[in-house]
């Protein structure tokens, strides 16, 4: 909830989206804050680099 409109998004899941959805789901211990009940950890993340070609946000630059 904090980082809704505050930041760039700068990646996406290519595989694993089920594990992202549970994380999503789990219970809240302040629905204010969006902080959750339990601590949620991410064990592994593997980022790959991409060139500006294959950006696939790259129509959100281009000029109309």
């Amino acid at each position: 909830k904090a980082l809704d409109h505050n930041y760039t998004v700068f990646g996406t899941v290519t595989d694993g989206m089920n594990v992202v959805n549970e994380i999503a789901h789990v219970p809240l211990a302040n629905e204010g804050a969006g902080s959750p009940k339990d601590s949620q950890i991410i064990e592994k993340v593997t980022v790959k680099p991409v060139t500006a070609q294959d950006n696939p946000y790259k129509k959100l630059f281009e000029s109309k």
